[in-house]
């Protein structure tokens, strides 16, 4: 039923083309052909194939000329991006002047042109390009191979959304090319100086060859910067939620002690550098520090061989713990060019992979400290959120799987003196620290 009234609904509209006063230049068989192409037109509009309805619509706009088609053709623009034109086609119908005789589809279609055009305009982006010299000889602009009007120059001149390729070329100065990415209601600004070619002072033939050959040379070089970048650097911090999860080591008795016997979940940080390279790597060194929950007491750390005493009750009455991870290492990045909403994936290496207990116990004014070493690999991932060409947000997560290997302890008393042991853990287990929050970026440079 809802395909029935839809049909009917179409037929209707481009019915009033037939309504319209007659028009001695076009033949009967010109207008029925506009009406099947535009009730085609509307039919694979409403579909959602824009592309083929624009191609049906603008054929039967030229064979009849009607705001039923018209109206259509800017919603159609629309829907692929070509805001521009579709602009100018509601422009058109809003400035037509109708009369009460005219058909009511025909007024319809410029009511909805008014109202459509102003919900439209804000959305169009904004492109502004400036050249210096702004007098050179044969000076050409081109967007997307389109000849820009010289006079549009340092003016705000609306340019669909989306990327595009601005390329300046002038006589005696090498040609330009850069891409500019232009986001929906955004405006942005080239600016672009040209640099003179040198000539040598030969006979007027060689000395022209000369010049389009050190032209297109430098052309040739500043497609490659285009293509490839600069190198850049980037800083930056990130803060978020820590899970540890997974084991520390087999017992000798064949127990397997759980990491979330010993901490929980908790809460860090992270600091980061690196070098951006070629538009899509970065090679960055990290350093983060995580405040943990502690579970149970330091003898449920780790086994060491009855070389430690019980901190339990009754021995350490009074102790209490304090835990935290630290690790630190390098990795490498790839993903989205600077400047571009995306994201990035990452691996790396943790050279110093830790878990930290430290403790005071009053009653014997004794100092503890446990610490768990290992290395471990690093996965992760992040979106890219820019908000300026230096800054971008960054959600991110990220997961470092490692083993303990070694175990170091520490017992200091007052009374008792200094208890210092190491080991390396027989039988490590893999543990996963999982790390997730938002984060932010610094990025210098060229790239």
């Amino acid at each position: 039923m809802r395909s029935g009234l839809t049909w009917l609904s179409t037929l209707a509209f481009c019915g009033g083309c037939l309504l319209a006063p007659p028009s001695f230049a076009q033949s009967a068989a010109d207008k029925a052909t506009a009406r099947q192409l535009a009730v085609q037109g509307i039919k694979d509009f409403e579909a959602g194939k824009h592309a083929e309805a624009l191609d049906q619509l603008e054929r039967a706009q030229q064979l009849y000329d009607a705001p039923v088609h018209l109206i259509y053709i800017a919603r159609a623009q629309v829907k692929l991006g070509r805001l521009v034109e579709a602009a100018e086609n509601y422009r058109a119908l809003a400035l037509l002047q109708l009369g009460p005789k005219d058909p009511r589809v025909f007024r319809d279609a410029v009511a909805d042109a008014k109202k459509e055009l102003p919900e439209l305009e804000p959305r169009i982006p904004k492109l502004r390009i400036e050249v210096e010299p702004a007098d050179a000889e044969d000076l050409e602009i081109k967007i997307d191979d389109q000849v820009m009007p010289t006079a549009a120059l340092g003016t705000n001149r609306p340019v669909d959304p989306g990327k595009h390729r601005v390329r300046i070329s002038a006589k005696g100065y090498a040609s330009v090319d850069q891409e500019v990415v232009l986001k929906e209601g955004a405006s942005e600004s080239v600016s672009i100086e040209l640099r003179a070619t040198k000539l040598v002072l030969v006979d007027s033939g060689k000395a022209a060859g000369e010049e389009e050959s050190k032209e297109k040379e430098a052309s040739s070089d500043s497609d490659k910067q285009q293509e490839y970048g600069k190198f850049g650097f980037m800083g930056g911090l990130r803060l978020g939620a820590t899970i540890p999860v997974g084991a520390i080591e087999t017992r000798p008795d064949g127990t397997t002690l759980a990491i979330s016997d010993v901490v929980t979940t908790g809460g860090g940080f992270e600091l980061r550098g690196g070098l951006r390279a070629f538009r899509y790597f970065t090679g960055f060194g990290f350093l983060n520090a995580h405040r943990l929950t502690t579970s149970k007491g330091v003898s449920e750390v780790v086994a060491f061989p009855n070389q430690i005493p019980d901190p339990s009750p009754p021995e350490f009455p009074d102790l209490s713990l304090t835990s935290a991870a630290v690790q630190a290492g390098m990795g490498l990045a790839v993903g989205t060019p600077r400047g571009e909403t995306g994201g990035y994936g990452e691996i790396g290496l943790a050279f110093v992979d830790q878990l930290i207990l430290t403790g005071r116990e009053a009653t014997f004014d004794c100092n503890v400290e446990v610490k768990l070493s290992g290395m471990g690999l690093r996965l992760g991932g992040a979106a890219s959120l820019p908000i300026s060409r230096l800054i971008q947000l960054t959600p991110f997560v990220s997961a470092t799987f490692g083993k303990y290997t070694s175990a170091a302890a520490n017992v200091s008393c007052s009374n008792s003196g200094k208890l210092d042991l190491v080991h390396d853990i027989e039988k490590p287990e893999t543990h996963t620290l999982l790390f997730m929050g938002i984060g932010g970026e610094l990025l210098f440079g060229a790239d």
